[in-house]
């Protein structure tokens, strides 16, 4: 009785977390971007022509694309600038640095950028200071020449960072991801279930991040900032809404 019990609780905890995913999916595929970004054509989109999830985050920035450049140039984990999310995730695969670091090669097309063992993402444009475009294709759980052949069990994602600016001293940032993969069967409950909505939290978490290192860099002195306010960083960085 207690198994069955359990089993039905699991079923709802499941039906109910799939109900809010349907509910909310435009949102979270799309959060802080415009009807227009959304469909817009952008950097990288034909690396994955048929993508079977595409998402298109965005955000306003308060400083000249020439200064958020830097941020995104210098991203990827082990001994690069991490990827600006959330800090005990950043630390525990490299670091999450607060500041622009000249030591740090900037990313460059065909460069590998660390992004977790065995796979690394490949740089397919790198165009400062207005799109980086990187992506990976990995089968059995290891990246594979993206120049393919792919063959028929893998994963293939693009993950575009386009600045483009609103005035002279504004940037809008837009994160379009795209994912194709085969066989469906076998792919897509884990990306619909766990990689879509893990982007998402994760995403929107970095574009913070990013808005706060790049506009709290314009202020005199900050470019040897290594640590952002405690209290309240969050808050000045708009959690309630991209813009």
């Amino acid at each position: 009785m207690k198994a069955r019990h359990a089993g039905a609780a699991a079923l709802a905890l499941a039906g109910g977390y799939t109900a809010v995913l349907v509910g909310t999916r435009r949102w979270h595929q799309h959060w802080g971007a415009t009807d227009e970004e959304i469909t817009r054509p952008l950097p990288g989109d034909d690396l994955i022509p048929a993508a079977r999830l595409d998402s298109t985050h965005a955000i306003t920035i308060h400083a000249p694309a020439e200064q958020v450049w830097p941020w995104l140039a210098q991203m990827g984990y082990e001994d690069r600038a991490g990827s600006y999310s959330y800090d005990l995730f950043e630390r525990s695969t490299g670091r999450n640095l607060y500041r622009v670091d000249p030591d740090i090669p900037p990313l460059t097309a065909g460069d590998a950028m660390p992004f977790y063992p065995g796979a690394p993402m490949t740089v397919a444009v790198a165009d400062p200071p207005q799109a980086l475009v990187l992506w990976q294709i990995t089968s059995g759980g290891k990246a594979i020449d993206p120049a393919g052949p792919w063959g028929d069990n893998y994963v293939a994602w693009s993950w575009a960072f386009v600045l483009e600016p609103a005035d002279a001293t504004t940037t809008r940032l837009l994160v379009r991801m795209r994912v194709s993969y085969r066989p469906a069967a076998k792919w897509a409950p884990t990306m619909w279930l766990l990689v879509e909505p893990a982007h998402f939290v994760m995403g929107r978490r970095q574009l913070l991040g990013i808005r706060q290192r790049a506009e709290a860099a314009r202020r005199p002195g900050d470019h040897q900032r290594t640590s952002l306010p405690a209290a309240g960083a969050e808050a000045a960085a708009g959690v309630g809404g991209a813009t």
